[in-house]
């Protein structure tokens, strides 16, 4: 088997640095004109040339990126040289690893094999309903604003684009990559952005399943999934073409992993962490907020238990992550530069006061969220937090739950650190971002909330007074589960009675999400027919103020395969348009003829103005 990796490895590491020479050559002989004219050329970037040298490639970002290619052109052969001479290093490390990830697929794949007939069932439909309810929200959710955008603007224009402009937050690169290639696929933009997300999704529940359950118990694991996946966020974000499902797998797996290393410092769960950390980054930088409550964890475990060296680890790691980053990010430094990643106009800094203002009820309204109760789900989230916070510190309350006290304390300090590290950073930074970047935190919640559940109706059956007990079962816990547990009750009786709720719950999510969550932003229905109107029309060029219908009639076009250009600024350099979109108490713009258009639309939104073609018809010309 070596001898064929030799033999596919070495024409790769030829190829790999004959392009890069010849990428080399190519700069040495373009200059900047040349090179800028050839890339607005081929994308058609004619009426925007001027800002697109002024903004994103600059003459100096082009010298930059000239004496990066040829420094990795020279230092190529050297690499590849190193890497020949090494190959059956490389090969046996591969292989390994590749043997470690064997190991893993067949750990979770042994954690259904060992259930019951009936657990595999209730399995079954769990995942088949789940599917079903997103498929169907696939086509009932209206593209998003975030979606449209990140498709017009990124996936449209192919790879390159995507890996390198970054107008703010809108590009969660390591996501749209996928719909890049999904776009080669599908015609269909909605099924470009949403199919990537709805394959991530699917493997998002089975393999969350599979972990609460190994960990866990069954009953955990079932009412968790549920609970999380059906909620109004977790439906939303499981179709929404955007990169918080994959952020979600990043948390999960960097958790696992880190958990892992602590207990066992194994070598290749440290290859998976840090890959599932640079990954997260890469998808969206907020990934900080996990990743800060990931560490401060591993921070407190390392010093509570006197492991020093783990420290230095920690710093290590940390360093490695953001170089990691950093080097992904190294597109986007060149194209976009350093004020795309820091800048944000979305979430920009506010002012201290006003900070302080408001911060209180961000933190009391944002959990509300989670669970489509608004500021009522507050309470949740605090009982939830204070009940952790107190088996951090007094794990003893449920030694005969849970026999591992160290394993629970630890679970109540990982928890803690979830909730108290957003905040602080919140503070640090002052800014108030949107709900949704909390995903991964409500889905910890939720699985939480249901082990604390488990754990003090626990306590209470067993402060009752004494019955006689039946008989151990041994498919109360199965190889696969930590033997120290002591789950739920499995009496058919309780399982019918948490059938019936989950199915009672899941059926009220299904009608929510599908009938009255979609018809909460009345803009996207109405924004659909004006655009319409203006595509059947044959409009060629259009200016349209109103940020939300912009978007989207680029969009509408790109599906209509039509060519329409349209703008959003300086109305003053065109004589006219064929159609004026304005939002709503906007003034008419001074440099056009109003006389030449009549009004045609108006919504609550915008009022639109069709031009007349037939001069006759205008009056007072």
């Amino acid at each position: 088997m070596y001898q064929y990796f030799r033999l596919l490895s070495i024409p790769v590491l030829f190829l790999s640095s004959g392009i890069l020479l010849a990428v080399a050559v190519y700069f040495l002989n373009t200059s900047y004109f040349d090179f800028s004219e050839t890339i607005i050329a081929i994308y058609h970037l004619q009426e925007k040339a001027e800002i697109f040298t002024s903004q994103y490639l600059t003459e100096f970002r082009y010298e930059i990126l000239k004496f990066t290619l040829i420094a990795l052109a020279f230092f190529s052969p050297l690499v590849a040289l190193y890497t020949y001479l090494n190959l059956e290093l490389l090969y046996f490390s591969l292989k390994q690893f590749i043997l470690f990830v064997r190991g893993l697929y067949f750990n979770l794949k042994s954690s259904y094999t060992n259930l019951t007939s009936t657990q595999k069932l209730y399995f079954k439909s769990y995942v088949l309903s789940i599917t079903a309810v997103r498929v169907f929200l696939l086509f009932r959710y209206p593209v998003h604003i975030d979606e449209a955008f990140s498709y017009v603007f990124m996936v449209s224009k192919g790879m390159l684009v995507t890996l390198t402009y970054y107008p703010g937050p809108n590009n969660h690169i390591g996501y749209l990559i996928s719909c890049v290639l999904a776009d080669v696929i599908f015609s269909e933009p909605m099924l470009a952005i949403r199919i990537p997300v709805l394959l991530l999704s699917t493997f998002t529940s089975i393999f969350l399943f599979a972990v609460i359950k190994k960990y866990l118990n069954f009953n955990i694991a079932l009412v968790a999934s549920c609970l999380f996946s059906f909620s109004e966020y977790g439906l939303f974000y499981s179709v929404h073409g955007r990169g918080y499902e994959l952020m979600i797998i990043c948390f999960i797996i960097a958790s696992i992993s880190l958990i892992k290393i602590i207990n066992i410092g194994s070598k290749y769960y440290f290859i998976v962490f840090i890959g599932a950390s640079v990954l997260g980054f890469y998808t969206i930088p907020v990934f900080l907020y996990p990743f800060a409550s990931i560490m401060l964890f591993a921070l407190i475990y390392s010093l509570t238990e006197k492991q020093t060296r783990k420290v230095r680890w920690l710093f290590a790691t940390g360093m490695i992550v953001f170089l990691g980053s950093l080097f992904m990010y190294m597109p986007v430094l060149f194209a976009s530069g350093i004020n795309a990643l820091t800048g944000n106009k979305w979430v920009s800094k506010m002012n201290f006061d006003l900070f302080l203002e408001q911060f209180p009820f961000y933190l009391a309204d944002t959990p509300g969220t989670f669970y489509s109760l608004d500021i009522y789900g507050t309470w949740i989230t605090l009982l939830n937090f204070t009940f952790w916070l107190i088996v951090a510190f007094k794990p003893t309350l449920f030694e005969k739950e849970f026999n591992d006290i160290k394993k629970l304390k630890h679970t109540g300090v990982f928890l803690t650190c979830l909730y108290i590290s957003p905040p602080i950073f919140l503070f640090v930074q002052q800014v108030l971002p949107g709900a949704r970047i909390w995903l991964y935190l409500s889905l910890a919640e939720y699985i939480s909330i249901v082990w604390a559940i488990s754990l003090i109706y626990k306590k209470y059956k067993t402060s009752r007074p004494a019955h006689k007990k039946s008989a151990y079962n041994p498919e109360d816990n199965p190889e696969s589960l930590p033997v120290n547990y002591k789950s739920f009750s499995k009496s058919s009786t309780q399982l019918k009675v948490i059938l019936v709720l989950l199915i009672g719950y899941i059926s009220f999510m299904t009608y929510y999400t599908g009938w009255v969550t979609v018809k909460r932003e009345p803009i996207y229905q109405q924004q659909a027919i004006l655009n319409k109107q203006i595509i059947d029309d044959e409009a060629q060029i259009v200016y349209v103020n109103q940020d939300l219908y912009n978007v989207f009639l680029r969009y509408e076009a790109l599906r209509a395969h039509k060519n329409i250009f349209v703008e959003a600024n300086n109305p003053e350099e065109r004589e006219y348009y064929d159609f004026i979109v304005l939002r709503q108490n906007s003034a008419f713009p001074e440099s056009l003829n109003k006389n030449l258009y009549k009004l045609f639309y108006t919504d609550e939104f915008v009022v639109a103005y069709k031009r007349i073609k037939d001069i006759s018809d205008i009056k007072d010309y």
